[in-house]
């Protein structure tokens, strides 16, 4: 059997989603996460090129590991996980206790954050940053976890004008 540790992700340097999953299935502390999807990403890809695309998702890998680095406090020698797993969908995950608030004021400067003009090649790109969040229960492991993430994260998607959705349980896996 192969023990090899995952490989990062190859565009960004972040975590890769294996490695996101095998963490968040890693017994220890609850939970906290954020699944912070990166709309209009695509419509980047379409009209500058994926060249483009791939540079304006590195430097928006760059900004959230920075972000979830410089607001890591009190964590002790695990640092938070941030991940990108997969298109531009990008995962930060603690283990560290934080409140709902202070969780939600987190996800809300993030996204503020990747909402700002992103200068690439082309000139000035807007991205509209989604951000789904969650606060882990006893016994939930990386499939249950990333399935609430993403099923909140879809459901935001159809509501305009809105950032922020918490994953509280009611969406069905």
């Amino acid at each position: 059997m192969d023990t090899a540790p995952p490989m990062p992700d190859i565009l960004t340097g972040l975590d890769s989603a294996q490695s996101a999953r095998a963490w968040l299935d890693a017994k220890g502390a609850p939970v906290q996460a954020m699944l912070i999807g990166l709309h209009r990403f695509q419509s980047v890809n379409l009209a500058y090129g994926v060249a483009a695309g791939d540079r304006l998702l590195a430097l928006a890998g760059k900004m959230i590991r920075d972000f979830a680095l410089a607001h890591n406090e009190g964590a002790g020698d695990e640092g938070p996980l941030v991940a990108r797993m997969g298109g531009g969908v990008f995962l930060v995950a603690s283990r560290t206790p934080a409140s709902r608030q202070r969780w939600q004021w987190l996800a809300e400067t993030l996204a503020a954050t990747l909402a700002r003009p992103l200068g690439s090649s082309a000139g000035d790109v807007r991205l509209r940053p989604r951000v789904a969040l969650l606060r882990g229960l006893p016994g939930e492991g990386a499939s249950v976890l990333l399935d609430r993430l993403d099923q909140a994260l879809s459901t935001l998607e159809a509501r305009p004008g809105q950032r922020l959705i918490w994953a509280d349980g009611s969406h069905r896996a």
